[in-house]
């Protein structure tokens, strides 16, 4: 192969490659995290009040807790 066909295919992958990064979108707000907490109807370990004092503490932070 030529040196203008070597300098012509990186040129292209190299344009491609810019094009294919350019196409990404960047999210403007970083997401909150999502944490599922299974619970149960023991009442020696009480899950729901638990959950009640992970919810309340961790929203704060940007971490959502669903309780089931």
């Amino acid at each position: 192969m030529s040196l203008q066909k070597n300098l012509l295919v990186w040129f292209t992958c190299f344009i491609s490659i810019c094009l294919i990064g350019a196409g990404k979108k960047v999210a403007d707000n970083p997401r909150r995290l999502e944490i599922l907490f299974l619970g149960h109807e023991s009442k020696h370990h009480n899950s729901e009040q638990l959950a009640d004092v992970f919810t309340k503490e961790y929203f704060r932070d940007g971490i959502n807790i669903t309780y089931t």
